[in-house]
């Protein structure tokens, strides 16, 4: 908010861990659930790690593939059929990938909301942080972080509300629930920064 309203008070802003729409953010670590739920179809943490190390490889590796500016594109069906430690790259494994790259849409391909692009990383494996997590003791679930499901269950006024079922309809639901909107202050759901030259002096 100081930023915004108060840009010429400072020289440049050191934004570690950016975010953008809270109510919107927060809400998509639900979606790789609602996606698997969606086409009945786990993609597993290693697959999923293995369709983002192939993205940077296309780039170029790491060292080039953070350096672009830019969404990167690829098509995870281009590795139906190769191996990684659990299984071969199935057709439904690379549609539920480029479901979850592709972010929030309705069925007709509105988008909604926004995910991880191809090739990142923003999911942990046991550990509950990221944008969703898979659980150390649970083979066919992922979770949202949980500042997402806290907000979810806000937004219903159900503090014991279950989204390990939801799905694609039930997501775009939560989405558009009047109350997931009512948190937002105006001129603050989307952040940018415009910082004039010599701010500061």
């Amino acid at each position: 908010m100081e930023m915004q309203n108060y840009p010429e008070d400072y020289d440049g802003i050191w934004a570690a861990c950016p975010a953008i729409y809270w109510n919107r953010f927060l809400l998509g670590g639900l979606w790789p659930t609602a996606v698997m739920n969606e086409y009945h179809h786990f993609l597993t943490a290693e697959k999923n790690r293995f369709f983002a190390k192939k993205v940077r490889e296309a780039y170029g590796g790491d060292k080039t593939f953070y350096s672009l500016y830019g969404r990167p594109s690829f098509d995870a069906c281009t590795l139906v059929g190769e191996k990684c430690k659990k299984g071969g790259i199935t057709e439904k494994d690379a549609h539920v990938m480029n479901e979850i790259w592709a972010g929030p849409h309705r069925k007709d391909g509105t988008r909604l909301w926004y995910m991880q692009y191809p090739g990142s990383v923003n999911w942990q494996k046991g550990i509950p942080i990221g944008t969703y997590y898979y659980p150390l003791f649970s083979n066919r679930k992922v979770r949202a972080f949980s500042l997402g499901t806290t907000f979810a269950r806000w937004i219903k006024g159900d503090s014991k509300a279950d989204f390990s079922d939801i799905d694609i309809d039930g997501f775009e639901k939560l989405l558009m629930w009047p109350k997931s909107d009512s948190v937002t202050a105006p001129g603050t759901a989307l952040t940018w920064m415009n910082l004039s030259k010599g701010a500061g002096n």
